[in-house]
């Protein structure tokens, strides 16, 4: 869903790809041209973390996950995560999560997240504690406008329990 985890976290800094509304606008392009296809969003409702725990084939997931990118700064940092902006956090996150050894290149991956200042550690940090002092519904406010009443719910809790993902490797690191 990629809600935004703190008030910068606007416009390009918060990449909506997947969102629902995306999808939805892409389908009813692929419509509009008569192109015969239907999107099927069978992750929809999963974390990533979720999906890597429930994938089928370990051996293909570990060696595509080696040779993925999610870093915000990829190329500022020659290449490899630098392991501090928020997809890197999503990332590492979800390597804790599905219990999987992070086998990412780590050239200038900042291992101790505690100890770094940043404003995507403190943000995320911030939303976090947002959260599990005042509930989902704090954060997801006008974000959910889009769903049917009926998977709102839904989609509150995968963003709850992406945000439990992220809290679990907040609090390994040490910083909450």
């Amino acid at each position: 869903m990629n809600i935004p985890l703190g008030p910068m976290r606007i416009g390009s800094l918060s990449t909506k790809t997947t969102h629902p509304i995306y999808m939805a606008g892409l389908q009813s392009m692929w419509d509009t041209l008569g192109i015969n296809a239907k999107l099927i969003q069978p992750y929809r409702f999963k974390t990533k973390g979720e999906m890597l725990n429930e994938c089928l084939n370990k051996d293909i997931l570990m060696r595509l996950l080696a040779e993925s990118t999610s870093c915000g700064k990829y190329q500022r940092y020659n290449l490899t995560h630098c392991g501090l902006c928020v997809p890197c956090l999503v990332r590492r996150a979800v390597f804790l999560k599905a219990d999987i050894v992070d086998t990412t290149n780590k050239g200038y991956y900042f291992e101790n997240i505690a100890h770094v200042d940043s404003r995507d550690v403190s943000s995320v940090a911030s939303t976090y504690l947002q959260y599990n002092s005042k509930g989902i519904k704090s954060l997801t406010g006008g974000h959910l406008l889009f769903a049917p009443l009926s998977e709102r719910e839904q989609y509150e809790n995968v963003i709850a329990c992406g945000l439990d993902e992220l809290g679990a490797l907040l609090k390994k690191q040490g910083v909450i």
